[in-house]
Order: structure tokens, then C-alpha cells, then sequence
């Protein structure tokens, strides 16, 4: 089986007209594979970390032994794996105080998804 190329998720911060921090993902939507990683990349220095929370939990894994629990990923879990993705999936963003309080993430409606590649 040949390797495959990791898919590069890109976030970024910005502010909303009422000054809360706000996610920017880029690309907004990735196709992958099972046996695929995801690599989410930060392109801001904003203080705090990141919080990846997937819909479908089931269809990945994680260095972070409550993922199957909770399906969050944190900065500094190592990489997503797609394990399987029989059809498209979301996830949320948020950017956690060094207390773990959500200060910043993506709106309702602008996470990011995730769906199987297409031949």
C-alpha cells in the first residue's frame, strides 16, 4: 500500500464584530482515506490551545486515550488517523485558556468537515 500524503488542516483566529475570537479553517473541507493522518497546523501565535472535537469519533484515533470517549483531539495529541469514513463528518474548534476555559472557536456552522476521497 502506498504512503499517503498527511492532509493539512490550517487554523487560524480572527475576531467577530463583537470582539470574540473566532476559527478560520483552511480548507474548510478535506477529502481522505482510512489509514490517512490529519495534521491540524496553527498560523497564529494566539495564546491558548487547540481543541478539535469530531462528530464521529469512531472514525478516527489519537495519541489522546479519552478520544473514544470524548472524540476531542488537543494540540499536542500528534496526529489524527482516519481509521474509517464511510461518509462525511464535522468538527469543532475551540482555543482553551491555560485552565482549560473555551475562549475563542469556531461558530456553530463553521467548523470544519471532513469526507471520504473520491476516485
Amino acid at each position: 500500500m502506498p504512503v499517503q500524503t498527511p492532509a493539512i488542516v490550517t487554523l487560524s483566529y480572527d475576531r467577530d464584530s463583537t470582539n470574540q475570537i473566532v476559527v478560520v479553517v483552511s480548507p474548510p473541507v478535506i477529502q481522505v482515506s482510512p489509514g490517512q493522518v490529519i495534521r491540524f497546523a496553527r498560523s497564529d501565535s494566539l495564546p491558548g490551545t487547540l481543541r478539535i472535537t469530531f462528530k464521529d469519533k469512531d472514525f478516527f484515533s489519537c495519541n489522546n486515550p479519552h478520544f473514544h470517549v470524548d472524540g476531542a483531539f488537543h494540540e499536542g495529541d500528534g496526529e489524527v488517523k482516519v481509521t474509517s469514513i464511510p461518509r462525511r463528518t464535522t468538527y469543532a474548534c475551540d482555543l482553551l485558556d491555560a485552565d482549560g476555559n473555551r475562549i475563542g472557536g469556531s461558530r456553530e456552522d463553521g467548523g470544519g468537515a471532513v469526507e471520504p476521497e473520491r476516485n
